[in-house]
């Protein structure tokens, strides 16, 4: 999965943010793009009853740009929607 050229892409669209505003167009369509990448295997293997770490949050997103940020935010609610159902 790691080497799919498509996969791939997607990560240098998260790159090409990396200078970008939190606002910029093209944030919502690569954080559901990224979500849609991720097998439906991977999302039956997330427990719905997982305890939050408090603060997990936080230090994953301080270490992005803040356009990145957006992105990756996004993908880790949908992650939470989409394993609670």
């Amino acid at each position: 999965m790691a080497a799919d050229p498509a996969l791939l892409a997607l990560y240098e669209r998260l790159d090409a943010l990396a200078e970008a505003p939190t606002d910029d167009p093209r944030i919502p369509a690569l954080a559901a793009e990224l979500v849609a990448a991720v097998p439906d295997e991977v999302f039956a293997a997330i427990s719905a009853e997982g305890q939050v770490v408090a603060g997990f949050q936080e230090a994953l997103l301080a270490e992005y740009a803040p356009a990145q940020a957006e992105v990756v935010r996004r993908v880790m609610e949908a992650f939470m929607r989409r394993s609670r159902g």
